[in-house]
């Protein structure tokens, strides 16, 4: 039978959330699902799981907490390495053919002039 509150979870990650409330003092344990989580892309759900034993378990609040707030810096992490950089490039190449063609258009009116 399913622990309580794990009916959302998909099937991967109930049972290792599951091992998780069973030995809930084993660092490891707590560890390798967020991990699991974050390798399968369900950061959401570790996440609200956490959340939902901080809201219903006073004696477990605070370390749920503490994995909440290690899950939300493992998600901005994730979120700075997919961020992409301003091509520095981009704007220089347009200044610089810019520049070309209006020196060459003053070059020939100069030109036309003389």
């Amino acid at each position: 039978m399913p622990a309580a509150g794990t009916e959302n979870l998909p099937p991967e990650l109930r049972e290792a959330w599951e091992h998780v409330l069973e030995r809930w003092n084993d660092d490891d344990t707590h560890k390798r699902f967020i991990a699991l989580c974050s390798v399968t892309g369900r950061l959401d759900c570790a996440g609200s799981t956490y959340r939902r034993v901080r809201d219903t378990q006073p004696a477990r609040a605070d370390d749920a907490e503490a994995r909440i707030r290690a899950i939300c810096e493992l998600a901005l992490q994730g979120l700075m390495h997919t961020r992409s950089s301003p091509q520095a490039t981009g704007p220089r190449k347009i200044f610089y053919l810019a520049l070309g063609v209006a020196s060459t258009l003053i070059l020939y009116a100069l030109w036309v002039f003389l």
